[in-house]
């Protein structure tokens, strides 16, 4: 049980450090699916990924174990108090009060074209494919600790950027495909599976009935 948690917080950091073919896409949702050769990742089994934006806020839902972990980042650029992390891990509901504070800034993962801990970005416009109906181009990114990923990537999704955010590298476009490789040459594979001009009317709610809790406090409960 403590490896399933330890391995449900490392994914959604990880996942921290998608209508009408070709319609330009500034509010919507994108739905993506995660899965990875490394063993302990593997036994999380699928990793569904969503992606809500609208006007100046985002959301991200992190949703594996076939629905017993749930983690989900809501970041309203105008308002911080509507920003919140909420963890939902096999029926203990958590709001982490400190998630942005004290140089942690998980937020940044929520933003999927602004690479945190990214050196470096190549891009090939004549390696194309089409990705549920959006024409895709080539990115090669290079990372801190010899990681490397490869990007397919739209002009026709724009979500509204944090620009408190700031990153070395930011994608011209937005991902529709990601593969990401370690130094030990393990491989993370997140693809577009859905798109939609629609976004869940509680996409960016606050739940009241979870309990709050520091990153602290919640890294020695997992301990336990």
């Amino acid at each position: 049980m403590k490896t399933i948690k330890k391995i449900s917080i490392l994914l959604f950091l990880f996942a921290i450090t998608i209508v009408t073919a070709q319609k330009e896409l500034k509010t919507g949702t994108v739905k993506f699916k995660m899965t990875s050769d490394n063993e302990q990742m593997a036994m999380m089994g699928d990793v569904k990924l969503n992606f809500y934006f609208a006007n100046d806020k985002q959301a991200m839902e992190m949703d594996m174990m076939s629905g017993m972990v749930n983690m989900k980042f809501i970041n309203d650029f105008k308002n911080p108090e509507g920003s919140a992390y909420l963890m939902n891990s096999m029926g203990k509901k958590i709001n982490i009060t400190d998630a942005n504070k004290n140089g942690q800034d998980i937020s940044k993962g929520i933003d999927v074209s602004n690479l945190a801990n990214a050196i470096s970005v190549t891009y090939d416009k004549k390696d194309v494919k089409t990705i549920l109906g959006y024409s895709c181009y080539k990115a090669n990114v290079v990372y801190k600790e010899n990681k490397t990923g490869t990007f397919y990537i739209t002009d026709k999704i724009i979500p509204a950027k944090d620009e408190n955010k700031k990153t070395v590298v930011v994608l011209t476009g937005y991902p529709l495909e990601m593969e990401m490789v370690d130094e030990s040459g393990s491989k993370i594979n997140i693809v577009a599976t859905e798109i939609s001009a629609e976004i869940p009317n509680d996409s960016f709610t606050i739940p009241a009935d979870y309990d709050k809790m520091t990153m602290e406090e919640l890294q020695k409960n997992f301990k336990q």
